[in-house]
């Protein structure tokens, strides 16, 4: 794999997280503040994972699935299954 198509993976997979937080709070009708707070961390923090320009800790990932009330592998189960369907989508050819 290149170096280019390796970024390209890591910045979907950062965007299928940060997509997946976002719906998962919005669920919960939970601010930024709020997730924040039941995550033990910062909203900032926050902010940069839905937005995909950063990643969560291990400990910081169990925390977010505690506060979206969910478990750690169905917050990643739901994580891959975005991050599946952004490559496909990505990686598709377009139809001329």
């Amino acid at each position: 794999m290149t170096e280019e198509r390796r970024l390209v993976n890591v910045n979907i997979f950062r965007m299928a997280l940060g997509r997946t937080l976002a719906i998962k709070r919005m669920e919960l009708n939970m601010t930024q503040a709020d997730m924040a707070k039941a995550a033990a961390t910062s909203p900032s923090s926050i902010s940069r994972w839905e937005s995909g320009r950063g990643d969560p800790t291990a400990s910081e990932l169990l925390k977010l699935a505690c506060a979206t009330r969910l478990t750690v592998t169905a917050l990643i189960t739901q994580v891959m299954h975005r991050y599946l369907h952004m490559l496909v989508l990505v990686t598709t050819p377009k139809k001329t």
